[in-house]
C-alpha cells in the first residue's frame, strides 16, 4: 500500500502523467482536452517550482515540534534511557569514511543524538536502518559514526531489520517493550509520522527533530516567489510525509475496527 500511496503522490510524476495523458489526446486530435492537461500539468510545475506553497507546508510538518533541551528530561532510575535515531539512508562505498556513507538526513539525525547522549548521563543510543544491498545496516553505519566521534560502544544499540518507519517502530516494542524513557530522533519534517507510528506501538517517545529545510532568517524573505529546484525537492519530501500519514490513519482506523 505504501508503495501505491507513493506512487499515486509523486508530484513530478503527477505532473509527467497529465502531460502523456494530454499527448494521448493530442495524437486522437483532441485538441481541447490536450490543452487542458498541458495547461494543469503547467500549472501544477509551475506552483511546485515558483510559489512559496512547498516552504509553507513544508514548515506545517517541521515546526510541530520544538528542539528537544536535555535538562528538560525527567530521570528515573526504573527506566532506561533511549535515545532512538531512525535511519535515514545511506551509501555504502570503498574510500570514504563511515560518516561520509551516511545521507545528509541520516547525518543530521546521528549528530543531534550524540549532542543529547553526552547531555543525558546513562543514556544509550538506538541507531536502525535496515542494509539496502546486503551490506553494512545503517543502523551499523550510524552506531559506527557515534562512535568514531567518541561516543562508547556499550551505549549503542542496534535494530539492524526494519526497512521503514512503521517497522522501526515494532522493532523497538519487540525488543525493548514499554518500559523505557524514550526520545525520537529523526528530521523534523518526519517527526509528525514518527511519533505516529511509535504511539501506534502504544509507546509514548519524546520528540527531538533534526535537520530542518525550512530556517527562518530575519535578514532573507522565506517565503519567496523566486523559481527553484528546491521547492520542488521540499514538495516531493511534503507528498512522501502525508502518503505516510495517509497510511497511519488507515491503520489506526483498521485497528480501531
Amino acid at each position: 500500500m505504501r508503495f501505491l500511496l507513493n506512487l499515486l503522490t509523486d508530484p513530478l510524476l503527477l505532473a509527467f502523467v497529465v502531460m502523456a495523458l494530454g499527448w494521448l489526446f493530442y495524437v486522437r486530435r483532441r485538441y481541447r482536452r490536450a490543452k487542458l492537461c498541458f495547461v494543469l500539468a503547467g500549472s501544477w510545475i509551475l506552483i511546485m517550482a515558483v510559489t512559496p506553497l512547498s516552504i509553507f507546508l513544508t514548515k506545517q510538518l517541521e515546526y510541530q515540534y520544538h528542539i528537544l533541551d536535555p535538562g528538560t528530561v525527567k530521570k528515573n532510575q526504573d527506566r532506561p534511557i533511549h535515545i532512538v535515531v531512525l535511519g535515514g539512508g545511506a551509501s555504502v562505498g570503498e574510500g570514504v569514511t563511515t560518516a561520509d556513507q551516511l545521507s545528509g538526513d541520516a547525518l543530521s539525525r546521528i549528530v543531534e543524538g550524540i549532542r543529547l547522549h553526552r547531555r543525558i548521563s546513562g543514556s544509550h543510543l538506538v541507531t536502525s536502518g535496515f542494509s539496502i544491498r546486503g551490506d553494512r545496516s545503517q543502523a551499523d553505519l550510524l552506531a559506527t559514526t557515534a562512535v568514531e566521534l567518541g561516543i562508547s560502544p556499550a551505549d549503542t544499540l542496534w535494530l539492524h531489520q526494519p526497512t521503514n518507519t512503521r517497522e522501526e517502530a515494532a522493532a523497538y516494542r519487540a525488543r525493548f517493550g514499554d518500559s523505557t524513557t524514550i526520545i525520537l530522533v529523526t528530521s523534523a519534517i518526519h517527526l509528525p509520522r514518527a511519533m505516529g507510528w511509535f504511539r501506534y506501538q502504544g509507546l509514548d517517545p519524546i520528540p527531538a527533530p533534526a535537520n530542518h529545510l525550512v530556517k527562518f532568517n530575519p535578514d532573507r524573505w522565506t517565503y519567496n516567489w523566486w523559481p527553484s529546484y528546491r521547492k520542488v525537492m521540499l514538495m516531493d519530501k511534503v507528498f512522501h510525509e502525508y502518503a505516510g500519514l495517509a497510511e497511519l490513519a488507515w491503520a489506526r482506523r483498521s485497528q480501531d475496527n
